[in-house]
């Protein structure tokens, strides 16, 4: 499946905010200006910030933690890159808004992370399985010793 120009710009700007970013007790920071890194550094287009933004924070991938402006730097907690699944179903969102969009859309993102879940649900089970043979195999040959 090709990936949007949209999704694109959000990995860019996700991509290099984690290059220019930091690590404390709490995590991965940046602090800077967003808004110079869209503009300046990265060179997108302008239209695409206000979107990039709002898109990599209702994804989860990044939370403001200190607004900036004039000459006081933004900070920024990253949490992981954004994620072409869930971009797929996110632009069905909007700031907490739902966009016009037929249930059925609704229906299959649901469908489609439901389905997802119970592959995450089986990976889980095969490798507590894989753990558990190991253990008794461990216990096993600590017994023969």
């Amino acid at each position: 499946m090709a990936q949007s120009k949209m999704f694109d710009h959000c990995l860019r700007v996700y991509e290099h905010m984690l290059s220019q970013s930091e690590v404390d007790e709490d995590g991965t920071v940046y602090r800077g200006f967003l808004s110079v890194l869209f503009a300046q550094e990265l060179k997108l287009p302008v239209p695409y910030y206000t979107p990039v933004k709002r898109t990599l924070e209702e994804l989860g991938c990044i939370e403001q933690q200190k607004r900036g402006g004039g000459k006081t730097r933004s900070e920024w907690r990253l949490y992981y890159p954004p994620d072409p699944n869930l971009f797929d179903h996110a632009k069905l969102f909007d700031v907490g808004r739902r966009k016009n969009s037929s249930r059925s859309s609704l229906e299959l993102a649901v469908a489609t992370l439901h389905t997802r879940l119970i592959e995450v649900e089986h990976q889980l089970d095969l490798l507590t399985r894989e753990v558990h043979d190991a253990d008794y195999r461990l216990g096993d040959s600590q017994q023969v010793s």
